[in-house]
């Protein structure tokens, strides 16, 4: 059923491109200082996780999340991704 201005999916799949949102590799990417910063201080939260292995294990959850309309989805925990979008933004705000 549609209703003017409502768009509906039925269960598309989209296909996750080679480019762009792998959360590693932008990590990877980053120069040392700040990687350092946000290493310390997520590792600092003693969430049972570190940093690295968020990275990995999240590397391609970004289009994921992004486009989980898609049905893209995956499972992750919450409290860890809210806890390093912390980290990443208190790290930030260092250099803004």
């Amino acid at each position: 059923m549609y209703s003017e201005g409502v768009v509906q999916y039925e269960r598309v799949i989209g296909s996750v491109s080679q480019q762009g949102h792998n959360l590693q590799n932008l990590f990877g990417g980053l120069p040392c200082e700040y990687k350092e910063k946000i290493v310390s201080k997520f590792d600092a939260l003693e969430m049972g996780l570190s940093a690295e292995s968020f990275f990995e294990t999240n590397s391609k959850h970004f289009v994921s999340w992004r486009y989980g309309f898609e049905g893209n989805n995956g499972s992750y925990v919450a409290s860890e991704v809210l806890a390093m979008l912390s980290v990443l933004q208190s790290v930030g705000q260092e250099y803004l």
